[in-house]
């Protein structure tokens, strides 16, 4: 399974286009199978109970093994290991990611960038360098939809009547926001940052993800209105950065 779970949006937009309600009817089995699989462990961090991104497979992912390479011959992990070995100021403890004793990536490292790959969102500093962090990162994005989905599954349900379960889902949604509002919402910074689980702190690096709570109508009128106060720091020409940070990476600015 890969990229953020979008699919409660697409199933209501396919129904209101084609009224067919026998289909809506089967559709909403394979919708709420789809949202467990994102909140149940180990996708689901209990105890925070939000959700991550978390890839099941090992080793290297195939596009990157049999892809493309840069103008030195080099794929990304061959870039990733000679970066991780060189250290600098985002590389805080590569031992985690790169063996001590053949210098090769770790088990660990290819399951980060698997997950990070789940997530929809390539290489960037957002989760740690490279995203190496990513499996310690409760992020914005993930947890918005998933926020989102519950509250399409309310509808869905709605449509066809089928009420029993509704209350169940409506709570679900409000102690989600609850938590993402205390945990990604950031009064000063006015800005939803994504939170480190091992930390146990918001990650201050505003990505344009900051934006998506607004859209989902998760954000108080109160808090839309800051976050439209930083939309100038992310305008380009061209459109929106995706984030304020220069890493080198394709998912920072100035892309």
């Amino acid at each position: 399974l890969s990229h953020p779970p979008f699919l409660g949006r697409l199933v209501l937009a396919v129904y209101r286009a084609s009224g067919d309600i026998t289909w809506l009817s089967r559709a909403l089995p394979l919708l709420e199978k789809f949202y467990f699989y994102w909140t149940v462990p180990p996708h689901l961090v209990s105890g925070i109970n939000l959700s991550r991104y978390y890839d099941f497979a090992q080793g290297p992912a195939p596009e990157v093994a049999l892809g493309e390479v840069d103008e030195h011959g080099h794929n990304h992990y061959e870039r990733l290991r000679m970066n991780l070995a060189a250290g600098g100021e985002y590389v805080q403890d590569a031992s985690t990611f790169l063996d001590p004793e053949t210098g090769a990536l770790t088990a660990h490292a290819y399951h980060a960038d698997r997950s990070m790959r789940e997530s929809g969102f390539d290489v960037s500093g957002r989760f740690g360098f490279a995203n190496l962090d990513v499996l310690d990162i409760l992020p914005v994005c993930l947890n918005t939809l998933l926020w989102r989905l519950e509250l399409d599954i309310v509808k869905v349900r709605e449509f066809l009547d089928a009420t029993d379960t509704i209350e169940v889902w409506r709570e679900r949604a409000k102690q989600r926001a609850e938590i993402m509002n205390a945990l990604f919402w950031d009064e000063q910074a006015g800005m939803y940052f994504d939170y480190d689980g091992r930390a146990g702190r918001r990650r201050s690096y505003p990505f344009a993800t900051t934006f998506w709570p607004m859209w989902a109508g998760l954000a108080t009128r109160e808090q839309a209105a800051c976050i439209v106060a930083r939309l100038p720091d992310f305008e380009a020409a061209g459109g929106l950065l995706t984030s304020l940070h220069l890493s080198g990476c394709q998912w920072d600015k100035p892309f």
